[in-house]
């Protein structure tokens, strides 16, 4: 052999020798665990042990009813005697086991295992593995082709589920596949079909394959409790920085014996309370605290703690007031009883955090979530919350007044919001001169407060509780040199006499507020049944005009308006009837003032233009239509678009479109609003101001608001037939000479007689309109007027 074939053998040998080595190294790790810790391999062995006796229960059982088994199958194979002597021995360490098990869980017995517990253990398993597979080693050469292999079957299950469950315990379970593929490979073949050197090479394979097995698992196993180890040593070392955590935080640690005495007290605790470590060690606990407890919520909040205390239940961010010196500060404890290993009781461990801070910023964020911002008074989450309270609780009988500043709008219009702002903070205060414990005092938003009266009041001592408050507000406020009288409408419902509960008792003060409102400015109304039922009848009629609106029910009719010198004929102002269909003709007067409040005005407004303007371009192109344009419907952004966009579709010049709107809508958002009629006047059309005089009519505003007819309301008309009509007439003057004066036209309402026109003739009036001159028809009946039309003699 030359010297290079020399080196590379023993190259080759030392290769195969270390990996031996390094085989028999992983099996001794997978046996023993990878720590060198002999204090942790101890540990380890324990763990390993108390895994294996919990399977006891299943793997012992498993062997008794196996073993029953094949005693009843086998009984006639073989000697009775040897099969009594079999089950005897197997059955006696099965119970055995199972005795060890319910030892080990018994909760009085948590003693570490005696060190030779874990090999007695193998030692049983093994001999259960021996008298299984010497038995069926002796029946395998007594019974037939087919209870050889139900014993075949039976021992490959035994080796492969023995195996699993006992790898946690490494030798135990190579043990058990080794005696178990031993008998198999060894015990066998001399009753085998003939083939035992088959039966060797495949028991090889299965031997390697389970043994492998059993290694990985407790590999596996061994590798879960070496990261616990770790864990648990990352929790001593977080304990150890606990003490610097303290020094730099507002949190603190406690710790009693179990005599509720403190130990191991922080230097941290001790600062806070003014004192020493060594002053503090020992004291009790429990009447520590008690001492700095000295409110009466704080007495309560200890009461909570104490209980904790004296029934051992951990308990977690329990917050209570303490009075330090002059300052209240907050803690928020958390604690856990101290147990050992037999659960006898210790002490308490627990840390004290001060979230004074944290507590402000949650009382401020509870007075901001209940209290109004403004004036201080209550929120309407509060009064829903109170109100609500009063009910669940059972007592039920309250008062509930609703109050809604009349005019409070124009005030903040004219004045700004912040005097606005001013005038509710001194109304609030009025409120609260009442000074009776039980009211409940709110503002629900803007301008609206409710009063909730907690108690058994009388009717007559609410209705004079109502005087007092307007009374209170009646009185002048004097804001920036302007000099305020306020006026409140108010609605009263009591319960239990009109409401049960409190959905309802809020809904029909609501009611009764806006009956006050309707009635005119500071008027009071009690809840009367009729409301409701009036509601009701309001709230059919609303579901049907939401459906008038899909079923074509609305029609346009139009009035003639006629130019009082030439007596042509300029016009038509359009007017929105319904046709119900069970209710017949219903008046203007019922559904537009529902369909404002409602908003369906919008959509109603819509259609009125719409159908106005596509029945004008069925006119002379020298006659005018007129339509009415709500508050809301002029608020909207797309006005304009829509005018424009109506127009375009019909193909009506805008000349020939006049828009009127009521003095309401010039208060609301005044800027807006004049810039919105500039830009329709730009495009042609004109503008009116319906009657006017009636509401809150301001020169100033139409001195700026581009306008091109005032409409003077019939109500101003009626008076001229009264028999002193000589305020009437001045009025209707000085509305003229005012319209002359800003070079406005003049369209008057109303006129039923020819003496009428007479005198709008005289003051140099431009246009009338009434029945004198013909009723409003239908689109039909307006072309056949306009055909026929002749000045009446």
């Amino acid at each position: 052999m030359s010297n290079q074939d020399h080196s590379y053998t023993i190259s080759l040998f030392r290769s195969v020798i270390l990996k031996i080595s390094s085989l028999f190294a992983i099996i001794i790790t997978c046996i023993n665990g990878p720590s060198s810790n002999k204090e942790q391999q101890k540990t380890f062995k324990t763990r390993q042990y108390n895994a294996i006796v919990q399977q006891l229960p299943f793997s012992s059982s498993g062997n008794i009813l196996t073993s029953s088994f094949i005693i009843g199958v086998f009984w006639q194979d073989i000697s009775h005697h040897t099969f009594i002597l079999w089950a005897v021995c197997l059955w006696g360490i099965g119970f055995y086991n199972i005795f060890t098990w319910w030892r080990h869980n018994n909760r009085y017995n948590q003693k570490p295992p005696h060190k030779y517990a874990p090999a007695l253990l193998i030692l049983n398993l093994s001999c259960a593995a021996i008298l299984h597979v010497a038995m069926a080693t002796h029946l395998f050469g007594e019974t037939n082709e087919q209870g050889r292999l139900l014993l075949m079957s039976i021992l490959i299950a035994f080796t492969s589920i023995g195996s699993w469950m006992f790898s946690f315990l490494p030798i135990a379970g190579l043990l058990w596949v080794f005696i178990f593929t031993g008998g198999i490979t060894l015990g066998l073949p001399n009753y085998f079909w003939g083939g035992g050197e088959y039966l060797i090479i495949l028991g090889l394979i299965f031997v390697t394959t389970l043994a492998s097995t059993v290694l990985v698992s407790s590999r596996m196993f061994l590798k879960s409790l070496e990261s616990e180890a770790e864990v648990d040593s990352q929790h001593q070392v977080v304990g150890m920085l606990l003490n610097d955590f303290e020094k730099s935080s507002r949190d603190w640690l406690w710790e009693t014996n179990k005599n509720g005495q403190l130990q191991h007290t922080s230097l941290h605790i001790a600062d806070v309370l003014k004192t020493t470590k060594e002053q503090l060690e020992g004291q009790d606990f429990s009447v520590l605290l008690s001492t700095l407890c000295i409110s009466k919520e704080s007495k309560n909040h200890f009461q909570q703690l104490n209980k904790k205390l004296n029934a051992l239940e951990p308990f977690k961010h329990l917050q209570i007031p303490v009075q330090l010196g002059h300052e209240t500060k907050w803690w928020a404890l958390s604690a856990k009883p101290l147990l050992n290993s037999e659960n006898q009781f210790l002490g308490w461990r627990g840390v004290v955090s001060d979230i004074t801070q944290a507590k402000l910023r949650e009382q401020n964020m509870e007075q901001l979530a209940n209290f109004d911002t403004l004036t201080g008074l209550a929120n309407r989450h509060q009064f829903n919350e109170r109100l609500n309270a009063v009910f669940l609780d059972g007592t039920k009988a309250c008062g509930l007044l609703l109050l809604d500043l009349d005019n409070f709008k124009m005030v903040n219009d004219s004045l700004g919001h912040v005097s606005g702002d001013k005038l509710l903070q001194t109304l609030a205060r009025r409120l609260q001169s009442l000074n009776n414990k039980s009211l409940l005092l709110a503002r629900l938003g803007g301008d609206e407060f409710a009063i909730l009266l907690i108690d058994n009041f009388s009717e007559s001592e609410i209705k004079h509780m109502c005087e007092l408050i307007l009374t209170l507000l009646k009185e002048p406020i004097y804001i920036e040199e302007h000099r305020i009288e306020m006026l409140a409408s108010m609605g009263v419902a009591i319960a239990p006499d009109h409401a049960s509960t409190a959905k309802d008792l809020f809904k029909f003060a609501d009611m009764a507020l806006y009956y006050a409102k309707e009635s005119g400015k500071g008027y009071i109304r009690f809840f009367e049944q009729h409301m409701q039922e009036s509601n009701r009848t309001k709230l059919a009629l609303l579901n049907d005009m939401k459906n008038a609106l899909f079923n074509n029910e609305f029609t346009m009719h139009y009035q003639p308006q006629i130019n009082f010198k030439t007596e042509k004929l300029e016009g038509f102002e359009a007017l929105v009837r319904w046709e119900h269909p069970t209710k017949g003709t219903i008046s203007p007067q019922d559904f537009i003032p529902l369909a404002e409040e409602s908003g369906l005005i919008a959509q109603l407004g819509e259609f009125i233009l719409d159908q106005s303007c596509k029945d004008a371009a069925n006119w002379p192109e020298h006659l005018t239509v007129s339509v009415n344009i709500s508050s809301l419907q002029f608020s909207q952004s797309n006005i304009i678009e829509c005018v424009k966009n109506t127009l375009l579709r019909h193909k009506l010049a805008a000349k020939r479109l006049e828009l009127e709107l009521t003095e309401s809508v010039m208060i609301d958002n005044y800027e807006k609003i004049t810039d919105t009629l500039s830009q329709l006047r730009a495009l042609g059309v004109r503008i009116a101001l319906d009657d006017f005089g009636t509401g809150y009519s301001s020169l100033s505003y139409l001195q700026e608001i581009p306008l091109d007819k005032l409409k003077i309301d019939r109500s101003f008309v009626m008076k001229l037939d009264e028999p002193d009509n000589t305020q009437a007439i001045a009025i209707i003057k000085s509305i003229i000479s005012l319209a002359h004066a800003l070079n406005f036209e003049t369209t008057v309402e109303g006129i039923e007689y020819a003496t009428h026109i007479e005198v709008f003739k005289a003051m140099d009036s431009t246009y009338g309109q009434g029945y004198y001159y013909a009723k409003p028809a239908d689109a039909n009946d307006t072309l056949a007027f306009i055909s026929s039309w002749t000045p009446p003699l």
